[in-house]
């Protein structure tokens, strides 16, 4: 059983230094949970706590709508 990769894009916001940031980030992933995951690790890697990180929208993008570079040669070496 394959599961198939999608592309998600990931909304959310943190507050660093008293300053909130927004953010979108475009990840491929076999689910939304994995999604969220990924992009948690990303953004908290910039030394912000995972607690202070809200997500505010998970949704699937189709590929081609997709302007991230580096996602859409992802997609194409399937």
């Amino acid at each position: 059983m394959t599961q198939e990769i999608k592309i998600y894009r990931v909304s959310g916001n943190y507050i660093k230094v008293h300053r909130k940031y927004e953010f979108n980030k475009l990840v491929r992933s076999v689910s939304e949970k994995n999604a969220v995951d990924k992009v948690l690790d990303v953004v908290s890697s910039q030394r912000i706590k995972r607690r202070k990180i809200k997500v505010t929208s998970v949704e699937i993008v189709p590929e081609d709508e997709c302007d991230d570079v580096y996602i859409n040669a992802l997609a194409e070496l399937q």
